[in-house]
Protein backbone atom coordinates (compact mmCIF):
# COMPACT_ATOMS: atom_id res chain seq x y z
CA UNK A 1 0.00 0.00 0.00
CA UNK A 2 1.44 3.29 -1.32
CA UNK A 3 0.93 6.02 1.94
CA UNK A 4 2.03 9.43 1.37
CA UNK A 5 2.48 11.66 4.28
CA UNK A 6 3.16 15.46 4.78
CA UNK A 7 6.08 15.59 6.88
CA UNK A 8 8.78 13.11 7.51
CA UNK A 9 8.19 12.85 11.12
CA UNK A 10 5.12 11.14 10.48
CA UNK A 11 6.39 8.20 9.66
CA UNK A 12 8.17 7.37 13.46
CA UNK A 13 4.72 8.29 14.42
CA UNK A 14 3.12 5.64 12.77
CA UNK A 15 4.93 2.93 14.82
CA UNK A 16 4.35 -0.45 13.53
CA UNK A 17 3.55 -0.69 9.96
CA UNK A 18 3.22 -4.27 7.65
CA UNK A 19 5.87 -4.43 5.31
CA UNK A 20 3.48 -3.76 1.82
CA UNK A 21 3.39 -0.58 3.09
CA UNK A 22 5.21 2.11 1.10
CA UNK A 23 5.53 5.40 2.52
CA UNK A 24 6.21 8.92 1.15
CA UNK A 25 6.78 12.46 2.41
CA UNK A 26 4.89 15.41 0.29
CA UNK A 27 4.84 18.70 1.81
CA UNK A 28 2.08 19.83 -1.11
CA UNK A 29 4.60 21.43 -3.39
CA UNK A 30 5.62 20.38 -6.39
CA UNK A 31 4.62 16.95 -7.81
CA UNK A 32 3.80 13.95 -5.46
CA UNK A 33 5.99 11.13 -5.54
CA UNK A 34 4.18 8.43 -6.72
CA UNK A 35 1.03 9.99 -7.27
CA UNK A 36 -0.78 7.49 -9.20
CA UNK A 37 0.00 4.56 -6.94
CA UNK A 38 -1.05 6.62 -3.40
CA UNK A 39 -3.83 5.01 -1.97
CA UNK A 40 -3.57 6.44 1.46
CA UNK A 41 -2.71 10.40 1.87
CA UNK A 42 -2.36 12.68 4.75
CA UNK A 43 -2.37 16.15 2.73
CA UNK A 44 -0.50 19.19 4.39
CA UNK A 45 -1.59 20.34 8.05
CA UNK A 46 -4.50 23.05 6.48
CA UNK A 47 -3.97 22.18 3.32
CA UNK A 48 -5.76 24.62 0.77
CA UNK A 49 -7.91 24.35 -2.00
CA UNK A 50 -4.71 24.12 -3.91
CA UNK A 51 -3.62 20.39 -3.46
CA UNK A 52 -6.53 18.94 -4.08
CA UNK A 53 -6.64 18.88 -7.76
CA UNK A 54 -3.68 16.32 -7.31
CA UNK A 55 -6.16 13.97 -5.97
CA UNK A 56 -6.81 13.43 -9.71
CA UNK A 57 -3.33 12.09 -10.33
CA UNK A 58 -4.59 9.52 -7.40
CA UNK A 59 -6.16 6.87 -9.41
CA UNK A 60 -5.70 4.46 -6.87
CA UNK A 61 -6.58 6.53 -3.72
CA UNK A 62 -9.09 5.00 -1.19
CA UNK A 63 -8.35 7.39 1.81
CA UNK A 64 -7.99 10.74 2.96
CA UNK A 65 -7.30 11.58 6.20
CA UNK A 66 -7.36 14.69 7.09
CA UNK A 67 -4.85 16.70 9.99
CA UNK A 68 -8.29 19.09 10.90
CA UNK A 69 -11.22 18.90 12.21
CA UNK A 70 -12.33 21.14 9.70
CA UNK A 71 -13.18 19.09 6.06
CA UNK A 72 -14.85 22.25 4.37
CA UNK A 73 -12.02 22.52 1.38
CA UNK A 74 -12.42 18.93 1.17
CA UNK A 75 -16.16 17.44 0.97
CA UNK A 76 -17.53 17.58 -2.54
CA UNK A 77 -14.43 17.00 -4.26
CA UNK A 78 -13.22 13.41 -3.59
CA UNK A 79 -14.13 10.58 -6.35
CA UNK A 80 -17.23 8.39 -5.74
CA UNK A 81 -15.12 5.54 -3.72
CA UNK A 82 -12.30 7.78 -1.70
CA UNK A 83 -13.05 8.25 1.73
CA UNK A 84 -13.05 11.52 3.72
CA UNK A 85 -11.21 10.76 7.51
CA UNK A 86 -11.21 14.48 9.45
CA UNK A 87 -9.18 14.92 12.78
CA UNK A 88 -12.15 15.11 14.79
CA UNK A 89 -11.93 13.60 18.30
Amino acid sequence: MKVLLPHPDGRELLGGLPDEADIDVWSGSGEPPGAAEVQFWVPPFLATAEVVPWVGQMRRLAVVQLLTAGADTWVGRLPDGVTLCDARG
